[in-house]
């Protein structure tokens, strides 16, 4: 007859401590998660949108963040599942967990947010995550992407208001010119080193065509034809 032994009680701490240090990963990763959705939807400019010439529907498809509300929804399931693995999982319900995991996920998302995170992690994920930028083609968050008619940067060398140098946030050298008919805000005025974000048109490499020039942080009110 065979003997059974009792497992070591050494072995369900280092479960527990497995399961323990994986749910506070997966806790992050929600946070993260919960952080790239307030990014998408806070940064989203619906009349650029609609100034880029797109249709309501392409309006509705880019102002929901569909990828990160599904790996948000994706992780939580995870952590969910996770958690119910720990030794005292069993005493929480479903409906309790989901409450408490969403407010810590909006509250590590909120800070995440307040100090830049998300704008890091979006960069980083447009960089390694293969297709991202299909799934989210563009925000209005960085202003960077020329392919859909976004560039910003800091004025190089400034000719006019509307044709300058630019170095965008890759250090690529841009030449933007506006044709004295690009439109900028009612005594916004802009010298070399300053930052700003321009709506046009990429027509060739390291060249823009620029219908629409913004202070980077400052919101437009009023707007009128570049004096010369």
């Amino acid at each position: 007859m065979q003997r059974v032994r009792p497992t070591p009680k050494g072995f369900f701490r280092a479960r527990d401590y497995i399961l323990w240090v994986l749910l506070g990963a997966l806790v992050a990763a929600l946070s993260v998660g919960s952080s790239m959705v307030i990014f998408m939807v806070k940064g989203t400019d619906r009349a650029l949108l609609q100034k880029l010439g797109l249709s309501a529907t392409e309006r509705l498809f880019y102002s929901i963040p569909v990828f990160w509300i599904v790996v948000v929804i994706a992780v939580a399931a995870g952590t969910y599942i996770n958690f119910r693995r720990t030794r005292k999982g069993y005493r929480l319900s479903a409906k309790h967990f989901a409450i408490f995991a969403a407010v810590i996920a909006v509250a590590f998302g909120s800070l995440m947010y307040a100090f830049n995170v998300s704008k890091y992690v979006d960069k980083a994920a447009a960089e390694n995550i293969p297709l991202y930028t299909t799934v989210v083609p563009f925000n209005t968050n960085t202003w960077f992407d020329p392919e859909h008619g976004l560039l910003s940067g800091a004025i190089k060398i400034k000719t006019s208001n509307d044709n300058f140098t630019l170095r965008d946030e890759n250090f690529d050298l841009w030449t933007v010119t506006g044709n004295k008919v690009a439109i900028v805000p009612s005594g916004f005025k802009f010298q070399s080193g300053d930052h700003v974000k321009i709506i046009g048109k990429k027509t060739g490499d390291f060249k823009f065509q620029a219908i629409e020039i913004r202070p980077f942080e400052t919101e437009i009110k009023k707007e009128q034809p570049a004096a010369r």
